[in-house]
């Protein structure tokens, strides 16, 4: 496996994580904001949208880790 792909893949996906906690941190923004708001119906709705984006960060966590043992497994 060519090593400047693995290392291009593993900084991509740590951009990837970092947007993600990122945006999860302003849905939950949105959330609180719209609950102080008495809508409670768009708040309902966006709850169950974050219940799948969190867990969307696990799996770019496991992937993280693969590629970080890929990398490590080829000396770098």
């Amino acid at each position: 496996m060519h090593r400047d792909w693995l290392r291009q893949q593993l900084a991509h996906k740590e951009e990837h994580i970092a947007l993600s906690r990122r945006h999860l941190l302003d849905q939950r923004a949105l959330l609180a904001r719209l609950e102080r708001a008495g809508r409670r119906q768009e708040a309902a709705k966006l709850k169950e949208v974050l219940t799948l984006l969190e867990q969307a960060p696990e799996l770019d966590l496991w992937d993280r880790d693969r590629l970080k043992a890929l990398s490590a497994a080829y000396g770098e």
